[in-house]
This record gives C-alpha cells, sequence and structure tokens, in this order.
C-alpha cells in the first residue's frame, strides 16, 4: 500500500478547498440576482370592509366620573371645644365617591397634644372613617388618609377634627380637603 506524500495530501485538501469556494460564490451570485429581479405580489378577491361604526372601549364607570373637591379653612376652634366639623351636603342626583381626606391642623404647643380626623356620612347607621395625625412641627399637625366610602344625593358629609389638648382655646385652627369623585344616579 502506498501512502501519500505530504505534497499530494495539501494538493488534495487544497483543491478541495477551492471547490467550496466556486460553491459558496455561484450561491451567493444566484441569490442576490433572484433578489433583484423580484417582482410585486398581488392578492386578489380580497372583500371590501367597511366600518359603519365605530365601536367604544371603554370602562363602564368612568364616563360617569365627575371630578368633586372640597376644601374649607383654616376654621378656628371655638373656645376649649375639642372638636370642629367642616360639613357639606351630596348635590341632587349625584353619588360620592371619596378617596382622600387631608387635614392640617395648627394647634398650641403642648407634650400631650394630638390630633385626629373622622369623616362621617350622616344617615342612620352613620358610617364613619377615622385616621389619626402626626406631629409635622412643634404645633403643625396632619392627617392624611386614602379610602373609599360613598354618600348618596342629598347626604350630609362631615369631617370631624379633633385635638386632644384645648388648652389653646380659639386661637387654634384647622384646613380641611377631600378629593373624590361624583357619579350620575338615575
Amino acid at each position: 500500500m502506498k501512502t501519500p506524500s505530504v505534497n499530494q495530501k495539501c494538493a488534495w485538501s487544497l483543491s478541495t478547498l477551492a471547490a467550496v469556494i466556486g460553491v459558496a460564490i455561484a450561491t451567493l451570485t444566484t441569490s442576490s440576482l433572484v433578489a433583484a429581479n423580484t417582482s410585486n405580489v398581488n392578492v386578489v378577491n380580497t372583500p371590501n370592509v367597511n366600518i359603519a361604526n365605530t365601536p367604544i372601549v371603554q370602562d363602564r364607570d368612568n364616563p360617569a366620573r365627575q371630578p368633586f373637591a372640597y376644601s374649607a379653612g383654616p376654621q378656628n376652634w371655638i373656645g376649649n371645644a375639642p372638636n370642629i366639623s367642616f360639613d357639606f351636603t351630596v348635590p341632587g342626583g349625584k353619588r360620592l365617591v371619596i378617596e382622600q381626606v387631608s387635614v392640617i391642623a395648627h394647634l398650641t404647643a403642648s407634650t400631650t397634644q394630638k390630633l385626629s380626623a373622622r369623616v362621617v356620612i350622616l344617615v342612620s347607621p352613620f358610617p364613619f372613617y377615622r385616621f389619626v395625625g402626626t406631629d409635622a412641627g412643634q404645633t403643625d399637625f396632619v392627617a392624611s388618609s386614602q379610602m373609599r366610602c360613598y354618600a348618596d344625593a342629598g347626604t350630609s358629609v362631615r369631617i370631624l377634627v379633633t385635638r386632644s389638648d384645648t388648652n389653646g382655646g380659639g386661637a387654634d385652627s384647622a384646613e380641611v380637603s377631600l378629593s373624590g369623585y361624583l357619579i350620575d344616579v338615575p
């Protein structure tokens, strides 16, 4: 058996490599020619589509939402009374959805001073939502709460702000703000 010499092995490998490169070049040239000669494709038998009514996509509750905000104050406490109230009535034909209530109070400095607030819907039974304030400085107190409560048309809503130390008398004051939305009620 004859073994090929080193020169024969290299010649066979080089010729194989040259053939592979030649096929690759021919393939690339052919595909670029095909790509250069592409033509438009026509689609036939397409149906006519006419949209007569544009469909409405919406959250069914959102169109009824009418932004609502109430704010009042500053209002001073009367004498040594612990509470001060802010009242309003829900408009006729509407339902109020309360989402946020905030209170700020300027109170006499005291080591025992506390602030709390309560949202009361004045119907029977009296549902209420209570939240506690925090000391925002030596004499400023804040209370704020997210909530979801409902008050029907004609219902009175009361924000009742309470201080624990009444020594400040009528010099103490509070401000409130409430936000949410109204919904039309048939």
